[in-house]
């Protein structure tokens, strides 16, 4: 039952992203996979919510391999259906900037 009303609600939100042109982020918590890189189909719940969206985001942390107090935070591109994917590298490190509270963003695969 509860799957049924979560592909309802979902169709319900593409109908309002198409129809008015509009953009609708839905949070979704993955299922735990403890010491492996989250994919596409970690994300809990109905196939429909990955279906019917056109991006798909996942934000996980690592512990730091040296200092093992410490996370690291990585952006997953899992799904990107109108700028296509990234082949390269679907994974963009997230460094925390302590004095703005904010993100910055290294991608490897510009470095190289």
């Amino acid at each position: 039952m509860l799957y049924h009303q979560q592909d309802r609600f979902v169709g319900l939100l593409r109908s309002l992203a198409t129809d008015y042109r509009i953009h609708i982020t839905l949070v979704v918590h993955p299922r735990k996979v403890e010491g492996e890189e989250i994919d596409i189909h970690h994300i809990g719940g109905s196939s429909r919510v990955i279906q019917e969206a056109d991006n798909v985001l996942a934000i996980q942390r690592h512990r730091d391999e040296v200092d093992k107090r410490k996370f690291r935070k990585f952006l997953y591109i899992l799904k990107n259906r109108y700028g296509m994917r990234r082949i390269e590298s679907d994974q963009i490190e997230m460094v925390f900037q302590p004095s703005t509270y904010t993100h910055t963003l290294i991608d490897y695969a510009q470095a190289k």
